[in-house]
């Protein structure tokens, strides 16, 4: 049957539904599992379950730390939509928990217009194949989300499956101005870094190189900055190393100026010396043979690791 316009008004000011497409026309005991009931809209073979639209806190939350901005928001029925910013770039969309977790599905995140204004086309963010046994979370532009969110548009997460009914979550942003600009300032504070990215790094050197070059100084700037956000950081091994150019004291110390002046510049940005070990290598340690010129690039290196 079709729903009046007046019902569509209604069920636009819902604050979350889920959405489940029937492609097919259902026929015995199938048919009587989903009938309708007092929540549920059938519209041209399509079934349509309006979850309860209890006011229940805050619509979005923010949880942070030095390293993570959690934007969530409870849909009730489902669970938990995560938009996360996270240290080193880190952004991504997560559905928890994931009741759809052990079924193959295509997953689409976009934006629309909300249900009591003019219909809108989805703006597609990203979608992805997700496999079965395989949790929901999806890399994916918080940024831009974030900001759709703040212009009143409607985050729209369309769940399709091959066997069953397809979903659609759609959280309005209904209340969110200040919580968006919590968001941003947190986001602002982020690393640049994240621990997988700043616990091992190398740093190559042009030929007879001893001293840092800008490339340098920025890498090592953010990870100052992740330092001052990871006390759990105990040791930072500098390990330095050189190509066979040279003869063997030349080399060995050529890869000690490269250790020192890392050491140095740490020090100058406030980092404990005694947080800092070096070792310099010279030719030794080789990673690639040195009869090429691509491999001498790749030997003069220095290699800086974290321990926690």
């Amino acid at each position: 049957m079709f729903v009046q316009q007046s019902a569509a008004f209604i069920f636009g000011m819902s604050l979350l539904t889920a959405t489940f497409a029937m492609e097919t026309p259902l026929t015995g005991l199938a048919a009587q599992s989903l009938q309708p009931n007092d929540n549920t809209v059938v519209v041209q073979k399509k079934i349509t379950t309006i979850y309860p639209d209890a006011l229940e806190g805050p619509f979005w939350k923010l949880e942070s730390t030095s390293q993570t901005c959690h934007l969530s928001n409870h849909v009730l029925g489902i669970g938990r939509v995560f938009l996360k910013a996270e240290a080193g770039n880190v952004e991504e969309i997560s559905l928890q928990p994931d009741p759809y977790r052990q079924q193959h599905r295509h997953v689409l995140v976009g934006t629309q217009a909300p249900a009591w204004k003019p219909k809108s086309p989805i703006r597609i963010f990203q979608s992805k194949e997700i496999a079965a046994g395989k949790h929901f979370v999806m890399p994916v532009s918080v940024t831009q989300l974030v900001a759709m969110i703040k212009q009143g548009k409607e985050l729209v997460i369309d769940i399709n499956r091959k066997w069953d009914a397809n979903v659609r979550i759609q959280v309005p942003s209904v209340q969110v101005q200040k919580t968006i600009a919590a968001f941003y300032q947190c986001q602002s504070q982020l690393p640049a870094l994240n621990y997988q990215q700043a616990q091992y790094k190398q740093l190559f050197y042009h030929p007879n190189q001893g001293t840092l070059d800008d490339k340098h100084k920025q890498w090592l700037d953010n990870l100052v900055e992740y330092l001052g956000a990871d006390p759990r950081v105990k040791k930072i091994l500098i390990d330095a190393h050189a190509d066979a150019s040279g003869n063997d004291l030349m080399n060995l110390m050529l890869s000690k100026k490269r250790a020192l002046s890392i050491q140095r510049y740490l020090i100058e940005k406030e980092i404990p010396i005694e947080k800092i070990q070096i070792k310099y290598h010279g030719e030794r340690y080789p990673v690639v043979s040195n009869k090429t010129r691509s491999g001498r690039d790749k030997n003069r290196r220095v290699e800086i690791k974290l321990w926690r």
